[in-house]
């Protein structure tokens, strides 16, 4: 199996988090960047998305949730590992939209108006979040994590404003766990070739 990813996509983060945690060491890594449509990615996926899990039978498995679920049966069990997991990847969402269409924004134009929006959702969103443990096993609180470790790295003017003091100590405390060490951006800009080089 190989999975297409990037070093700093969330999405991508969940799913090598999930191949990590199943113990899926042979499982190749295909670093790409995705918004310059690459022709490897684009064989296997022509939406040009990741991640994308191309698979031993020839499948493709694309969207985080599904490429964790078909990694690892465990991800979305019981109602509130799914509501945690549920906040998470909407947070992820407009985490990615904001920032990817400010990235992308040609210079002297007008701000598109999904900006403003997802960072009046996040604004409205984090103090709300559900509470974090930092050592829980549970997925609704990796995802958790992940997300808002993501709001942290790139809207960190709404995460310093909006997150409550009890979830940044845990999100202090989550940070430092194996898996997310392992997946640190710097540590992905080594380009690992498999799991196990993680």
């Amino acid at each position: 199996m190989k999975l297409y990813l990037s070093t700093t996509s969330p999405y991508a983060r969940l799913a090598l988090i999930a191949a990590l945690r199943s113990g899926k060491n042979d499982l190749q890594l295909q670093f790409v960047l995705p918004w310059e449509d690459p022709a490897a990615l684009l064989a296997v996926n022509p939406f040009s998305q990741i991640p994308a899990l191309h698979c031993d039978d020839g499948h493709l498995i694309t969207e985080s949730l599904i490429i964790m679920q078909y990694l690892d049966d465990r991800v979305l069990r019981g109602g509130g590992t799914c509501a945690r997991a549920g906040w998470g990847i909407a947070a992820i969402n407009q985490t990615v939209r904001a920032f990817a269409l400010n990235m992308h924004q040609p210079p002297g134009s007008i701000s598109h108006p999904h900006i403003a929006r997802s960072r009046a959702a996040l604004t409205r969103a984090l103090p709300l979040a559900p509470q974090l443990d930092a050592s829980s096993e549970d997925w609704g609180h990796l995802i958790l994590g992940v997300a808002l470790n993501y709001i942290r790295m790139r809207l960190p003017d709404i995460y310093d404003a909006h997150i409550t003091p009890d979830n940044r100590r845990a999100v202090d405390t989550f940070l430092q766990r194996d898996f997310m060490q392992k997946t640190d951006t710097a540590q992905l800009q080594k380009l690992p070739a498999r799991v196990a080089d993680l």
